[in-house]
């Protein structure tokens, strides 16, 4: 199976991304951990997080098939190839840009470009994404993905921001392919320096998707 569709289905199974976005190297790693003692197995590494291609790379040795890891916040093409040689398997940006894709394209990496517009979207069809980071997805609204579908109906949306534990059941009713969970998972760990607090918050996300 191609690395690309491999990585898609794996999404399409798993259903949640965990959105690693920290202020240190040693908050970032306890949460990836937490996550996947939790049971997230999809990880998104921010490039805003300190050292993060060394995150990428330590979580993709760590876990090996266990775990899709992929670079989040890619802002170049420059980044992207970088997140790809420390073993990134998916991409994650917040605009479209088609030097990005093609970046992924090139190495089967799967890139899930940021989109709100019809306009973008578009865009990226035209470069062969057809699965879009819908953000902020809070300020998109639950309507959104419906709206969007309508005249755009080969698009599958992944909402992040703002969707926590309370709305992921909606967002998954609305349309959603998968989620992506960032602060709300990691925040109160963080403050606290309780890091169990994101497995117990994994749990509870992975068991609301199981239980759809």
């Amino acid at each position: 199976m191609k690395k690309k569709l491999k990585i898609y289905q794996q999404i399409v199974d798993e259903k949640v991304i965990a959105v690693i976005r920290t202020n240190t190297y040693e908050d970032a790693k306890a949460s990836i951990e937490a996550a996947v003692e939790g049971g997230i197995f999809i990880i998104e590494i921010t490039f805003t997080t300190p050292e993060a291609l060394r995150l990428i790379r330590e979580t993709a040795e760590q876990f090996g098939d266990q775990v899709a890891v992929g670079a989040g916040t890619v802002l170049t093409p420059q980044q992207a190839a970088l997140a790809i040689s420390a073993g990134a398997s998916f991409l994650v940006s917040p605009h479209v840009d088609p030097d990005i894709i093609k970046a992924g394209n090139v190495e089967q990496v799967m890139v899930i470009p940021g989109a709100v517009s019809i306009k973008d979207i578009v865009e990226a069809l035209t470069y062969d994404c057809s699965v879009i980071k819908l953000f902020p997805a809070n300020l998109s609204g639950l309507d959104a993905i419906k709206t969007l579908k309508g005249p755009l109906p080969q698009v599958e949306f992944i909402p992040t921001g703002g969707v926590n534990l309370e709305n992921i059941e909606d967002w998954m009713a609305a349309g959603a392919i998968a989620v992506g969970i960032g602060g709300d998972l990691t925040k109160e760990a963080i403050h606290t320096r309780d890091f169990s607090k994101v497995t117990s918050y994994a749990e509870k996300v992975v068991n609301k998707i199981k239980s759809r």
